[in-house]
Parts: structure tokens; sequence; C-alpha cells
């Protein structure tokens, strides 16, 4: 969108244990080094749990205590980026205690066509169902060094899209009775 990058968006990359409660102590002393955050995003969090057993009970309440204590330490939020399993019709993979723990779940899934959909699975403090379609489209950035296109996405919504979901989807009910 031709828009500067926001000079308070930072980085990590260095490596990082979400288990181990020192690395989750340097995290959140070196995330308020640089000022805090109000949005952490660990990507993912396989990546963030290197050796850790998706279906352990004690291993994602090890990773969800985890990201509770990074909370903490900075008061921003943190997201966490998983993925589904092998059938994308059921929920994230891994144990059923990761779902329980979230304060809301967000599913994102692309059709052949392209077009992605983003649907609120959980909400805490809200309605759960909430969909939008949305389209990602590939934008130049520039060159690199060896002269190579540098590319990233834009999301665009599909608004006429997310106006056909919505009026196809069953209407909740209106009242306590129905």
């Amino acid at each position: 969108h031709e828009r500067a990058f926001p000079e308070n968006v930072r980085f990590m990359f260095e490596s990082f244990k979400q288990t181990e409660p020192t690395d989750v102590l340097a995290r959140g002393r070196a995330v308020e080094a640089y000022g805090g955050a109000e949005v952490i995003v660990l990507d993912t969090l396989n990546r963030a749990t290197p050796g850790a057993e998706e279906n352990s009970s004690v291993d994602m309440g090890l990773a969800i205590e985890a990201a509770q204590q990074l909370q903490a330490l900075t008061g921003g939020l943190v997201l966490l980026v998983h993925h589904a399993g092998k059938d994308s019709t059921k929920s994230m993979r891994g144990h059923t205690s990761l779902f329980a723990a979230m304060d809301a779940v967000i599913k994102v899934t692309k059709d052949d066509s392209g077009r992605r959909e983003w649907s609120a699975e959980k909400v805490k403090d809200g309605e759960d169902g909430e969909a939008h379609q949305f389209r990602l489209h590939v934008v130049e950035l520039g060159q690199d060094e060896d002269g190579d296109t540098i590319t990233s996405c834009v999301v665009t919504p599909e608004l006429e899209a997310d106006a056909d979901a919505q009026s196809s989807r069953p209407r909740r009910p209106a009242g306590n009775n129905q």
C-alpha cells in the first residue's frame, strides 16, 4: 500500500525455547528493553517449543504457562501461530488443552480459487463464528543485491464474498426461547 513500515515494529530472530523459563524471562526482558510491546507474535508454536510433544498435556501445559508468563512480563497480547492437523475440518493439531486454554482462536483457510477466510473459532468474551473472506495479492518491494525480485503480500478483503457468506449462514436464535 506504499506506506512506510511502522517504526515501532520489531522482529527477534534468535532461537527461543518457550518451554525454558530462563528463555521466557530473557525474551520478556528483551521486549521491555526495546520499549515494550502491545502484541507479541510467536511464529510458530512448534518452532518456539522445539522437542515438545504437541499431543502431550504436560508439554502443551508448559507452553501455555510460558505464554501466560510472557504476557505477564510484558503486558502485551501473546499471539501463537499454530497449524491445523492433516484434517483441516477439525480443530488445531495437538492436545485439546491448547484449544481449551486459548482466549481466542482464529482459523484461516484457503479454497482452490485462492480465496482465503478467517473465522473466529473461539472467542472467550464474544461471539464465535464470525468470518471474513480475503485474498493475498503479491506486491513487488524491490530487488535484492543479486537482482532477484523481493515480494510480499497485501491482504485485500473480499467484501462481496463476505456479504454472500454472511447471508448464507444459518441465523442464530434471537431470544432466550428460540
